[in-house]
């Protein structure tokens, strides 16, 4: 129990006060709808025999990249598997807007041609939606399918009516102005990006973004979505549906090496992209750990908690010998027998610090390499040495102590980590005190927090 508690100050605290210095990671997840098999994308042998129940639970509308969306040559497979196998009960099916030509006449068609084609998706999203009215709709893009997403977006009645949108390796210029597209969306636009797609940062800038005449080569599926320079407040409220998720090392483990078609692979989809379109629950399955890998601490901690559950931890940080009032909410958004996605909110003195534009979230992986986390590296020193008695849900409870030293770097924990926890496996996150000490960007920090308030299945406890 002791070993997967270093989780929330991992999660919560590094990773969120990495971002507030160096606004190096903004991740993702809002999960809202569901889906199992889309056989309409590609590929699959068997139909359902109850498609018009599936319809009724969500539907997926695929967007292909250039070169793609037909019967025999398409990249829609891994997107169809990967929602499958992560438990999908909705449908959905493959939206064919290309030229038929080819890649470069599809990347090159014009702005005309596309909004044409987005326009034909936009009529049919507004006449499903009429005979499923309380079905989410998810819109997923890939690539120059990214720019044809948004587009339909603005084509549609001026409602929200998307639940959510995900943009995959997307060549829709980073600083088009999603305004009008967001406002057709309920919960939130996933931008996932990598700055090591060579499609992207070294082939695209030779034709241009998907959307034609763009100022600057610059992608949303490298830098992600930009908020425009002196938004309106109607931007800068829509923008905060925009949700990135940036490439990190821990993705390779499942094939996704930050190439362009990477974030398409069964595996990814299942494990990153599925939680977004809906939340499956963890089942007995959490099973052994593949070979060579082990159970992730920051996702045993949240494994037997239901989604919306959240814990709220209050004390101090001190930087460089200045002190301030630190907060820190953490929620389990959803979760899968591969993943979970963390949202953090921080707040610095009263205030959520300026750098942090879009919410951050963060998707834990089930396993993971035992040199990746601090708590299972070769090298970490985790010794349990007391436990104490603390009133938690109305009762005391028996929580253990446990300090930590581990050298080397981590990418979210920082450097040199010496820590000293408390934990009770009945608090989500399970950590109920922290006393650390990282070293982050060569800054050295020290954090003392303490439980002031939980929740588990909206049942909210003070102390």
């Amino acid at each position: 129990m002791a070993m997967a508690s270093m989780s929330s100050a991992a999660e919560c605290i590094a990773g969120a006060v990495k971002t507030h210095t160096t606004t190096a990671w903004l991740q993702c997840v809002r999960s809202v709808v569901a889906i199992s098999a889309i056989t309409v994308l590609a590929g699959c042998a068997t139909t359902p025999t109850d498609i018009p129940a599936r319809c009724e639970r969500g539907y997926v509308y695929y967007l292909d990249g250039a070169g793609g969306g037909r019967p025999l040559s398409n990249w829609a497979s891994g997107v169809r598997d990967g929602l499958r196998t992560a438990g999908y009960p909705g449908w959905g099916e493959m939206f064919t807007w290309q030229t038929g030509l080819g890649v470069a006449p599809d990347q090159l068609a014009s702005n005309e041609y596309k909004r044409a084609k987005a326009a034909q998706l936009a009529r049919k999203i507004v006449a499903f939606q009429q005979t499923h009215p309380n079905t989410p709709i998810t819109l997923v893009g890939h690539s120059a399918g990214t720019a044809i997403a948004v587009f339909a977006l603005e084509a549609l009645p001026e409602r929200p009516i998307i639940e959510n949108v995900i943009l995959l390796s997307g060549s829709l210029s980073a600083d088009y102005d999603l305004t009008v597209a967001l406002m057709r969306v309920r919960q939130n636009m996933y931008v996932f990006t990598s700055d090591r797609d060579v499609i992207l940062t070294v082939l695209l800038p030779i034709s241009g973004p998907a959307d034609r005449g763009a100022a600057s080569n610059h992608v949303t599926g490298v830098s992600g979505a930009i908020l425009p320079a002196n938004p309106r407040p109607e931007t800068a409220h829509q923008y905060s549906k925009v949700v990135e998720v940036q490439w990190n090392p821990s993705f390779r483990s499942i094939g996704h090496v930050g190439g362009h078609l990477d974030a398409l692979s069964e595996p990814f989809v299942r494990a990153f992209v599925a939680p977004l379109v809906f939340a499956a629950p963890t089942s007995q399955a959490d099973g052994y750990p593949p070979q060579g890998t082990v159970r992730n601490p920051d996702y045993q901690c949240w494994a037997a908690f239901p989604p919306g559950s959240w814990a709220l931890l209050e004390g101090t940080c001190t930087r460089d010998g200045r002190t301030d009032v630190c907060r820190v909410k953490t929620t389990l958004i959803s979760k899968t027998v591969d993943s979970a996605i963390i949202k953090h909110d921080l707040t610095i003195n009263g205030q959520r610090p300026v750098e942090i534009q879009i919410t951050q979230r963060s998707i834990v992986m089930a396993n993971i390499d035992p040199q990746d986390h601090p708590i299972t590296h070769p090298a970490a020193d985790v010794a349990r040495v007391r436990q104490v008695e603390i009133p938690i849900v109305g009762e005391r409870t028996k929580c253990d102590v446990t300090r930590i030293a581990v050298p080397g770097e981590f990418d979210f924990w920082g450097d040199n980590i010496r820590a000293e926890i408390c934990t009770a496996s009945n608090v989500p996150g399970y950590l109920v005190r922290l006393d650390l000490r990282t070293v982050l960007d060569g800054k050295r920090y020290e954090f003392a927090l303490r439980l002031k308030s939980l929740s588990v299945a909206s049942s909210p406890v003070h102390f």
